[in-house]
């Protein structure tokens, strides 16, 4: 939503994190959920180690999830 200007920058990638975090605490085993709280952390926060480590657990769950590649 940030990268289309459906809303403002702050407040989409808030809410991504926000879901993210959300979807990790009800399943700790969702890869795409680690993918979107990486993609929060590296594009957003830039917090590279901690985007790198969310992305490997993203893969380590679901290594055919080509987004996480």
């Amino acid at each position: 939503m940030a990268f289309y200007g459906q809303m403002p920058p702050k407040e989409a990638w808030q809410k991504s994190e926000e879901a993210a975090v959300k979807a990790l605490a009800i399943d700790d085993a969702l890869g795409e959920a680690h993918f979107s709280l990486a993609v929060v952390k590296t594009w957003y926060d830039w917090d590279w180690r901690g985007g790198e480590r969310e992305f490997k657990r993203a893969i380590e769950l679901n290594p055919e999830f080509a987004g996480a590649e």
